[in-house]
């Protein structure tokens, strides 16, 4: 649209993006459920953006009256697979889940946490603790160093986490604005994690431009993670590459997905999934 300001549809695809939400409805374990009736499914509608541990408090009050007196750290499954909580919601659903099948179907338990499978979250600091590691992981990816998240005050810090648990978006983007680099040459690597199912996460040093100064697209980042799955000449479909619950066009700029499609701790996942 002529006299459209490209900043501002920008921040209103990156407020969008915020805005993204699952269904979801947990049910207990029948095998750990002790009361004389089952408890009634909890239903709730998750910002994409925060993890399975941060709105677990609701969830654990809802079932544990009616779950065994002797209880392990909760934990979460899909169809038997123990979910990782590290990961945010919409790249877990993004992975296990289906837009066709919602609401998005957990199964809660408290007994028999698999340790060897997923990390334990026994606090609430610890889900917090995490995804600041992860922040500053992605913003020395950026940087090269971790001045800029090192700079943040311990109530810019809190105002970050605090708007993820109460899915403030100018809460949380007051202080992530800062973190945003004002200089796009001046970006060392783009914070980008590559996911499949039943596979290690994938990090590669990625830039925002190759060597003639042309931005990278999405297609150029797949080809050069996964050229098994993405060559150049496609005798069939390629994998899905799954954003923030979308399919974006493989030409889209690296840089403009790393800066608008990010999810809160700065890294963009990439969910690749089979056809």
């Amino acid at each position: 649209m002529e006299g459209h300001d490209p900043l501002v549809k920008d921040a209103e695809i990156r407020k969008s993006m915020w805005e993204g939400q699952v269904p979801i409805v947990f049910q207990l374990n029948p095998d750990e459920v002790t009361s004389l009736q089952p408890p009634e499914p909890y239903y709730y509608l998750a910002p994409r953006g925060s993890y399975l541990t941060a709105i677990a408090g609701p969830v654990r009050d809802h079932f544990l009256v009616s779950a065994p007196a002797v209880v392990d750290e909760m934990w979460f499954d899909h169809n038997g697979i123990p979910l990782k909580w590290h990961y945010p919601i919409g790249v877990l659903f993004d992975l296990m889940g289906s837009t066709l099948e919602l609401p998005w179907q957990i199964t809660v338990h408290f007994q028999g946490f698999p340790a060897q499978t997923i990390l334990r979250c026994p606090t609430d600091d610890t889900v917090k603790q995490y995804y600041m590691n992860v922040l500053k992981e992605a913003n020395y990816l950026k940087h090269g160093d971790g001045k800029k998240v090192n700079a943040l005050s311990r109530d810019q810090q809190d105002a970050l986490w605090d708007g993820i648990v109460k899915n403030n978006f100018k809460r949380f983007w007051d202080v992530n604005d800062l973190l945003c680099p004002q200089d796009k040459q001046a970006l060392k690597n783009l914070p980008i994690r590559i996911v499949r199912k039943d596979r290690p996460v994938m990090q590669e040093p990625i830039s925002a431009f190759d060597s003639e100064g042309r931005e990278n697209t999405l297609l150029d980042v797949l080809q050069l993670v996964l050229p098994e799955c993405y060559p150049g000449d496609q005798a069939k479909p390629p994998p899905q590459a799954i954003i923030q619950g979308v399919l974006p066009p493989l030409n889209t700029p690296i840089l403009w997905l790393c800066e608008n499609c990010a999810h809160p701790d700065n890294f963009l996942y990439v969910v690749v999934k089979e056809n």
